[in-house]
């Protein structure tokens, strides 16, 4: 059924809003998944002296901020291991998208 020579026949209008709807429910469903955003990656250093020998016990402390969506720092501090190693987990934030 064509209306007066021209514009879309029933068929193809109900196509046309049946893709419409589901593009808006998919759209609505993805914004309500969470989004996560890695904030300050996992660190592992060695810290060592001027000749290249590990410092067991050395204290050091990982500062981070995401300017973007924070008005202040975080700090983490942790002592070398007996190796002269540090590890620091990463630091992430969840947001609704």
């Amino acid at each position: 059924m064509v209306e007066s020579g021209k514009g879309l026949t029933l068929k193809k209008r109900q196509a046309w809003l049946r893709t419409l709807l589901v593009g808006l429910i998919g759209a609505v469903v993805a914004s309500l998944y969470p989004a996560t955003s890695t904030v300050c990656p996992a660190w592992t250093i060695q810290v060592v002296d001027t000749a290249g020998n590990p410092l067991r016990g050395a204290f050091v402390r990982q500062v981070w901020k995401d300017y973007s969506v924070e008005s202040a720092s975080h700090e983490q501090d942790a002592h070398a291991d007996e190796n002269g190693h540090v590890s620091f987990r990463p630091h992430s934030w969840r947001e609704a998208a």
